[in-house]
C-alpha cells in the first residue's frame, strides 16, 4: 500500500504539472491487472485457464479541460487529443488515441452523449495497449462524467468495440472480468461470463511471481493456433475442442486425415487442460511442485507445438535459461501484440532464479502480488450535479427496435463518424 502511495503522489504532481486543473476536481482510480497464470491460447475453444487480478499501480486521472486543448498522458507521454472528431483512423491502430476515439464514439452512438472536453492520464505499469487499458479508459469517463450509471456489460461493450474497429487489439471479456476477483480464479471460458470465476484457495505466497515483458516482433500470431485448433474441432464436427472429448480426438479414424501441425496444436490445448486439472488437484494437497512443471511444459509445447516463438531469439533463450532453474518454471503467454513470460519460482530456494532476474531483466520485469481490493477510487470531483461548465444528456436506453449495427449506420450516413477498413 505504500508504494501504491507514493505512485499517485508522483502522479498527481506529475498530472497537475502537464495540464491545468484544479486539485479538488479531478477523478483518480487505481486498477488490478487481471492476467492469465496458465492455459494459454485456450480461450477460443471454451477452455479453462487460471488467472489472477494482481497490484501493478495502474493509476487514471482524469478532469475538465480548462482551455480549449484536450491531452492524452500515457506513461510520461503528453499528446494532444481531438474529442471532437470521432472518425477511425489507420495510424492510431494498437493506440491510446484509438481506444479513447472508439470510447467515445460507441458512447455517441448508444447513448447519444457528445463528452465535453477532458484531459486523461494514465500510468499503466505494463505498457500494453489492451483491452485493460480500454476498460481503465471508459471506467474513468463514466465516474466522471456519467455519475457511474453504466452498468458492467455496457463498460465491456463499449470496450469490446473500442477494440474491434478503432484499435483492432483484442477484447477478452471474460478475463476482464477477473478485475473483480479479488484473488486466484479458475476462468472457465465455457460458462456464461457471470458463471465463469471460480476462486481457487491459494494466494500464491510460496511463490515469488513475475511478469516479464519481451519485444513483441520475435513472437508470431499469423499462425492462428486458436484458429487450428478450431478447425481440428470442425473435422470433428465439434463447434470447439471443448466438445471433443481427448480419447476420441487421437482414437477415431479422423485423426489419421489431420495435418501433423493441426494435431500438435490441438495436443497443445490438451495438455494445458490436463495440466490445470493436475495443478487444482496438487494445490488443495499443499504440493506445489505441478505448477512449475507444467509451466515448462507449456513453454516447450509453445515453442514445438505452436511455433509462436521465432527460434534464435532472446524470448526462446530467456524461457530455456529460466526454466533449467531446479525450483522454477516458466511460460509464455499470448503472443505478437500482448504477448508476456510468467515466472514463477518458489521462494527461499531461488535466490539463483532472482539473482538471473534482477542482473538480466532488471528493467522488463513486474513483480506480481495479487490484488485483494479491487478497483479503488481514490478521488472524485465534489457536487457533480452542481457543475455548470458540464452538459451531459441523460444517458438514454437503446431503442429496442434498433441494433447498434442499424444505430451506426444510421449515424455514419449522416456524417456524424466513419469506421475505417
Amino acid at each position: 500500500m505504500a508504494d501504491i502511495i507514493v505512485m499517485l503522489e508522483n502522479a498527481m504532481d506529475e498530472y497537475l504539472n502537464l495540464v491545468k486543473a484544479n486539485k479538488e476536481d479531478l477523478e483518480v482510480v487505481v486498477y488490478p491487472s487481471p492476467r492469465v497464470l496458465f492455459g494459454t491460447y485456450c480461450s477460443v475453444n471454451k477452455g479453462k485457464v487460471i488467472a489472477a487480478p494482481f497490484s501493478l499501480g495502474n493509476i487514471t486521472i482524469a478532469s475538465l479541460c480548462e482551455d480549449d486543448e484536450s491531452f492524452i498522458i500515457y506513461n510520461g507521454h503528453k499528446m494532444h487529443f481531438d474529442a471532437s472528431d470521432l472518425n477511425g483512423r489507420k495510424e492510431e491502430i494498437f493506440s491510446i488515441h484509438g481506444l479513447l476515439r472508439g470510447i467515445l464514439a460507441k458512447l455517441y452512438i448508444d447513448k447519444d452523449i457528445t463528452l465535453p472536453k477532458f484531459n486523461i492520464y494514465v500510468r499503466k505499469a505494463d505498457g500494453l495497449v489492451d483491452d485493460l487499458l480500454a476498460y481503465m479508459l471508459v471506467d474513468t469517463l463514466n465516474r466522471l462524467f456519467l455519475k457511474n450509471n453504466l452498468k458492467e456489460d455496457e463498460l465491456l461493450s463499449i470496450v469490446n468495440y473500442a477494440c474491434s474497429h478503432y484499435a483492432y487489439v483484442g477484447c477478452d471479456d471474460y478475463l476482464l472480468n477477473v478485475i473483480h476477483s479479488k484473488s486466484l480464479v479458475l476462468l472457465d471460458y465455457n460458462l456464461e461470463r457471470k458463471d465463469s470465476l471460480c476462486p481457487i484457495s491459494d494466494n500464491l505466497e510460496r511463490f515469488d511471481t513475475y511478469m516479464i515483458n519481451i519485444n513483441h516482433h520475435y513472437l508470431d500470431s499469423k499462425l492462428e493456433p486458436h484458429q487450428k485448433m478450431l478447425e481440428v474441432a470442425k473435422a470433428y464436427g465439434k463447434n470447439n475442442l471443448r466438445e471433443l472429448n481427448y480419447t476420441d480426438f487421437v482414437n477415431a479414424p479422423t485423426f489419421l486425415k489431420l495435418d501433423s501441425r493441426l494435431i500438435l496444436n490441438a495436443q497443445h490445448y490438451y495438455d494445458e487442460q490436463r495440466s490445470i486439472e493436475d495443478i487444482l488437484k496438487e494445490l488443495a494437497k499443499n504440493n506445489v511442485s505441478p505448477f512449475l512443471s507444467s509451466l515448462r511444459h507449456s513453454a516447450m509445447t509453445s515453442f514445438s507445438y505452436l511455433n509462436v516463438i521465432h527460434p534464435d531469439t532472446y524470448v526462446l533463450q530467456t524461457l530455456n535459461n529460466l526454466n533449467s532453474f531446479e525450483n522454477a518454471g516458466a511460460a509464455l503467454i499470448g503472443d505478437e501484440q500482448n504477448g508476456y513470460i510468467i515466472l514463477m519460482a518458489l521462494k527461499e530456494k531461488d535466490k539463483e532464479v532472482v539473482d538471473y532476474v534482477n542482473y538480466y531483466l532488471a528493467n522488463n520485469h513486474l513483480e506480481l502480488v495479487i490484488n485483494n481490493t479491487g478497483i479503488i477510487e481514490v478521488m472524485n470531483p465534489t457536487k457533480k450535479d452542481d457543475r455548470k461548465d458540464v452538459k451531459v444528456e441523460e444517458i438514454k436506453p437503446i431503442e429496442e427496435e434498433k441494433t447498434v449495427e442499424k444505430k451506426a449506420k444510421a449515424k455514419k450516413e449522416k456524417g456524424y463518424f466513419k469506421e475505417y477498413a
